[in-house]
């Protein structure tokens, strides 16, 4: 905070030690009334302080000029001159503060300057912001109010009416600067143009253009800070650029008026009107080119322009597209006034208007008829330069004078320039050369064209085979297309070669090979087809496939696989004596000798097809699966049971090894290897493992199998069953788990036959009975008997279990040892395969234990229940539906109800408020979900009477017993007499608020009146007079201090739960020193010892104490000289301040009642608060505060002050 200090004398010293009262202060100082009103100009001041005389100058005419500067700037009289016109005139022309100066310098009387100082620019401070937060929102509204002006005048009236509408500002105008008047002329106007407290000045220009200043005016004193000049400016430019945005808006306009008639292509503005495209506009190329005027064009359906073919487009989807943004460039044909058809290409997208809606289309059309006609012409020499052959084309003197690049690539050169001018013979050999001469050229000749293989030469020396074209072109040139045909030649031998390989894999493999075209016509067949089909091969080659195939086979559904590669097929061959023979085919699209063609290989399967038909009806009667692998391919074939037990889709009847493995649990994968390459070698296959389906389920499979092996030994087959016995396993795993769950259970399990007597007996029965296993097995349950039942009991037992029923109940059995123990106990009949009753099976619980805690428990519940019924406030526990799950006599009288009648009920049911209702269950639910403690100061409650009551209540997270269950626990006082009595005591404070003002303000006022009033009569008053005078000074200065002691009283009083801080006890100590002794010269106040440097806890009411007990000293010491000492003891965690007098003492009996309020002596003429003001701040600080009697006379007052952490 930036303070400035004027004065005649001791700025300096001042300046030095407000700064070190508040270190927020900078202290600048002036003894000069003009310099400081030069800084007030030129910098920031946030204060000023001044002096009543200030070089001669009134301090009330400063105060006057520096407020013409800046309006509103704090003004803080400091003086000791004390005239009736200096406070009046300085209150009367609203100063902010008046702090009169002492005589001698102290550090109360900085720290209270201090203390006004701040708080006085904090206010001034806050008051700024709250004027830049108004200012914002002027500026905000301004800047909406220009988005959619358009014009210069537009943006002017904008700015100046919502200026001025904001209530904050009495005038606003903008006006342009007039080079020959030298003047600025209003252009608009808003608001009353008077003379105001402040103007605010703002250019409007941006890039050296000046569109005028703006000028705001407020009929209120304020003052432009920094920060809200820096608003205004940005106003300013804000305004600028809406100006400038209006000027490019028109510019702009301007030029694409002149772009849209100029433009090199035809553009037309469509509108939308009943589905149709109409002509908006266009531009003069357009109308131009139809033959039409722009006039005779306008509001005419688009349509009718196009041709029927271009027409039935727009109209079906092109101009939906474009309106859509989803339109790319097309052709349209026009056809103009005389009927021609004009060819263009069109590009059209939505036209929208100033709301962003769309409206219609541009539409730009570029004329492509002439470029049409260039395409036919263009077409021919562009696919031959696009060629991937060599095209060339000779003269009549058979030079080169075109050659694409391919052409030149062919024959080894990089660019086709080289050849050009040169003749063909470059390019051959001398015997080709010959060749061409004798041959190729008088065919071409005779026939007009040549096509034939020849033998090039490249750049670089090689020849390369080739096919070569030549024919005559117009004029007589002769047309060369060259292709390499390299590779070609390669892929001849490498198929040469391959087919003989080929040749002798197909006669020597074991299983049949077909090859037949896609019409089912046998090509060629290997020697086993023969010899397994009985048939010689030539008789087998002239035959269709349906010829070898049942009647009902159908050739296209099998054997056409055009579409999809390889396939494989399962079925009969018919021999030439009419057996049927079971085969696999796998099929594959080959190529037969140039020609398109099917592979088949087939495979004699019918032994396995005989076994698989036993499988299959093994599968039926044992819910199994069978599958059969072939070696060679490493192909399976599942049956259905298999698909499904497996979980797979059963997509294709042939699996691959990677499916199987893929489905095989990976810990179980090494295994099921180990069995399969086991089993290759002649050992049986029978392994249990499992798989993971394609839906994650884990399932046991058990799988046997036998493999067929050929004449040499080797593995050709597989073929068998699966299993699934994963039911199996989990019983297993179950029985296994009960087994152990039974021995291990903390229950009693025995087991009886059907009369009665023991088979088993987990070891829970011993611990419970005491009875070891083999006193339990071939006993009686009788056993365990305590005698405390009949025989109609244990008839009804056997009654119930012998008729196939459970029988469950609490029994009193008796152990070994005679100590009698209460079971839960079930016993439950087991029947055999013949539906009859074998066993009897016991499941006991021992609750002996359990039913003395419940016994105790509803003793305790019932104790309880008393309890919290003599609980005079509301105590009750809701569970999370709501519901009433305990309530003392105190809740259920509210409603009233019983505790009873009152449990199981909601409030919903209970309280006619709904809104209430809803209250209660949403603080209900949040302190049960959040399982945090809530306290509610207040809430309403209307009780069954019908009236309403004000309940402080605190619910806390809480667990039902029984159950287990959330609920809340919550306890209610009533508090509406109470609150009633708070805001009795609220309007009583406010009464003693507003009196305490009047004593602090108005009467203290008046009493500064009276006082200098009185010093300024002293010098005209008679010496008979003067004691008069004196009295009357005494007097008023007994009422200032009076006021000053109520202001303390009633601080405390309002102060409310104010929380103490940390004081500097030595500062405070020293600053009351200073003041008291100022105030009483004829008394000697002194100290004792150091007084040591510590922060006690207190606020900043901890002067008051200490002036309180020295004024009391001086002032009740009857003393020729009053003398008071000052001492203080410290320790660790505590001070004790001691206030000794040598007065006449305080009797022994009236040490404790000086401290009650209103508590004086009889010689007192003061209010008696004094003491009573010390005890009731030392009580509020956490410390103490008691008398001692002094040595050899007097009093000590001694006040015990807790430190803070040091």
């Amino acid at each position: 905070m930036r303070v400035l200090h004027v004065d005649d004398e001791c700025v300096e010293q001042t300046a030095n030690r407000l700064e070190c009262a508040d270190d927020r202060l900078t202290v600048c100082s002036e003894t000069d009334p003009q310099a400081a009103l030069q800084r007030i100009q030129t910098e920031r001041v946030d204060c000023v302080i001044s002096g009543y005389r200030v070089r001669g100058i009134d301090g009330l005419e400063l105060f006057e000029q520096a407020r013409e500067i800046q309006p509103g700037l704090p003004f803080v009289f400091y003086t000791g001159w004390n005239p009736a016109d200096v406070v009046s005139g300085a209150l009367t022309a609203d100063a902010t503060e008046f702090v009169r100066k002492s005589t001698e310098e102290n550090d109360y009387e900085y720290n209270l300057l201090a203390k006004r100082v701040t708080n006085v620019v904090a206010q001034s401070h806050t008051e700024q912001r709250q004027r830049d937060g108004r200012l914002e929102e002027v500026i905000r509204a301004v800047q909406s109010a220009l988005v959619n002006a358009t014009t210069r005048e537009e943006v002017d009236t904008a700015v100046c009416e919502t200026i001025v509408d904001s209530e904050r500002y009495a005038g606003a105008w903008i006006g342009e600067y007039e080079e020959e008047d030298d003047r600025v002329v209003p252009r608009m106007t808003a608001g009353v143009r008077t003379e105001a407290h402040t103007k605010v000045t703002v250019s409007l220009s941006c890039d050296e253009k000046q569109y005028g200043v703006l000028t705001i005016a407020t009929d209120r004193p304020t003052t432009v800070s920094p920060e809200e000049r820096e608003l205004f400016d940005h106003l300013g430019e804000t305004i600028t650029h809406a100006y400038d945005r209006v000027r490019t808006q028109k510019r702009y306009e301007g030029q694409y008026r002149e772009l849209f008639e100029d433009a090199p292509v035809m553009i037309a503005f469509t509108r939308e009107e009943d589905g149709e495209p109409l002509i908006e506009d266009c531009n003069q190329r357009f109308a131009n080119k139809l033959g039409y005027t722009v006039a005779e064009l306008r509001d005419r359906p688009l349509a009718e322009l196009y041709t029927e073919e271009s027409a039935e487009r727009l109209l079906s989807s092109g101009y939906e597209r474009a309106l859509e943004s989803d339109f790319t460039p097309k052709e349209r044909e026009f056809l103009t006034a005389d009927g021609e058809q004009l060819s263009t290409l069109l590009q059209a997208s939505p036209r929208l208007d100033n709301e962003g809606e769309v409206v219609g289309t541009h539409a730009l059309y570029v004329d492509v008829t002439s470029h049409k006609r260039a395409q036919k012409v263009l077409k021919r020499a562009g696919a031959m330069e696009a060629s991937i052959d060599g095209v060339a084309i000779l003269n009549e003197n058979e030079e080169y004078i075109y050659l694409n690049q391919a052409h030149a690539k062919i024959y080894g050169y990089d660019d086709p320039e080289p050849l050009l001018g040169t003749t063909w013979r470059e390019l051959y050999e001398d015997t080709e050369i010959e060749r061409f001469e004798d041959e190729v050229f008088p065919a071409l000749e005779d026939d007009g064209e040549w096509r034939g293989e020849a033998t090039g030469l490249r750049a670089d020396g090689t020849t390369f085979p080739q096919e070569l074209s030549l024919s005559y072109f117009e004029g007589g040139d002769i047309v060369c297309i060259v292709r390499d045909i390299t590779a070609q030649k390669e892929r001849e031998r490498t198929l040469r070669a391959s087919k003989q390989s080929y040749q002798d894999l197909f006669e020597n493999i074991h299983e049949m090979v077909f090859v037949h075209d896609h019409d089912g016509n046998i090509l060629s067949v290997n020697q086993a087809a023969c010899e397994t089909l009985g048939y010689n091969r030539e008789v087998l080659e002239d035959r269709h496939m349906a010829e070898i195939h049942p009647e009902e086979f159908q050739v296209p559904d099998k054997w056409d696989i055009k579409d999809e590669s390889p396939k494989i097929f399962e079925v009969e061959l018919e021999t030439s004596d009419g057996q049927r023979l079971s085969v696999a085919v796998s099929l594959n699209e080959i190529e037969f000798f140039g020609c398109e063609a099917v592979l088949g290989v087939a495979r004699d399967v019918t032994e396995q097809r005989e076994k698989e038909a036993y499988l299959e009806k093994s599968q039926e009667v044992g819910n199994i699966g069978w599958w059969r692998k072939d070696m060679s391919t490493d192909q399976t074939i599942w049956s259905d049971r298999v698909y499904e037990m497996w979980g797979v889709e059963e997509e294709k009847r042939v699996i691959g090894d990677d499916t199987v493995l893929e489905l095989l649990h990976p810990d179980d994968r090494e295994d099921v290897d180990e069995q399969l390459a086991a089993a290759l070698k002649g050992e049986p296959y029978d392994v249990e493992h499992r798989i993971v389906t394609p839906d994650g389920e884990v399932r046991w499979m058990r799988q046997k199998a036998d493999v067929n092996f050929d004449e040499s030994g080797e593995p050709v087959s597989m073929i068998g069953i699966v299993q699934d016995i994963t039911e199996q396993k989990v019983r297993e795993q179950e029985l296994q788990q009960f087994r152990e769950a039974v021995e291990e259970t903390a229950h009693a399990v025995y087991i009886t036959d059907r009369d009665g007597r023991i088979e088993y007996a987990n070891p829970a029965v011993t611990e419970i009975t005491g009875y070891g296993e083999k006193e339990l097995l071939g006993a009686r349950p009788s056993l365990f008997g305590s005698g405390e039942y009949d025989d109609s009991y244990y008839e009804v037992l056997w009654d119930t279990v012998l008729s196939g029923e459970k029988w469950q109940n609490e029994i009193i059995d008796e152990r070994k040892d005679g100590e009698q123990i209460v079971l839960d106990q079930t016993i439950t009949p087991i029947t055999g395969p013949d539906g009859e009753i074998s066993n009897f099976v016991a499941v006991a619980r021992d609750v002996t234990d359990r039913k003395r805690r419940e016994e105790s428990l509803e003793r305790a519940h019932n104790e309880l229940r008393k309890v919290i019924d003599l609980v005079p406030d509301q105590l009750f526990v809701k569970n999370r539906d709501g519901e009433y799950v305990l309530a003392n006599e105190a809740t259920a009288d509210i409603y009233g109800l019983s505790p009873m009648d009152l449990e199981g009920k909601t409030d919903f049911e209970l309280l006619p408020s709904k809104q209430q209702v809803r209250e209660f269950r949403e603080d209900d639910l949040e302190v049960i979900n959040s399982g945090e403690p809530k306290r509610i100061p207040q809430k309403e409650l209307t009780t069954a009477d019908g009236e309403t009551r004000l309940f402080q209540t605190t619910k806390i997270p809480y667990e039902v017993a029984e159950t287990g269950e959330d609920a809340v626990l919550s306890y209610a006082r009533d508090v509406t007499d109470l609150k009633a009595y708070e805001q009795r005591l609220e309007r009583q404070r406010d009464n003693l608020s507003m009196l305490n003002q009047i004593v602090r303000h108005d009467i203290r006022n008046e009493l500064q009146l009276v006082l200098a009033y009185t010093e300024t009569l002293e010098e005209y008053v008679k010496e008979g007079g003067q004691q008069y005078v004196e009295q009357v000074l005494n007097s008023a200065r007994n009422a200032v201090e009076i006021t000053e002691e109520a202001r303390d009283v009633a601080q405390v009083t309002l102060k409310g739960g104010v929380e103490p801080t940390s004081v500097d006890l030595l500062c405070t100590l020293n600053a009351q020193i200073d003041e008291v002794r100022s105030s009483y010269e004829s008394a000697v106040i002194q100290t004792r010892g150091e007084l040591p440097a510590v922060d006690v806890v207190a606020d900043n009411m901890l002067d008051s104490v200490f002036r309180n007990l020295l004024k009391n000293a001086i002032e009740h010491n009857d003393s020729e000289v009053p003398e008071v000492t000052v001492s203080v003891t410290d320790t660790d965690d505590h001070v004790v301040i001691h206030v000794a007098d040598n007065g006449p003492g305080i009797p022994d009996e009236r040490k404790d009642s000086v401290f009650e309020r209103g508590e004086m002596g009889l010689e007192s003429d003061g209010t008696g608060l004094g003491l009573y003001l010390v005890e009731t701040l030392v009580d509020g600080y956490g410390g103490t505060v008691w008398i001692e009697d002094n040595d050899p006379n007097g009093t000590v007052f001694n006040v015990e002050l807790p430190l803070t952490d040091r």
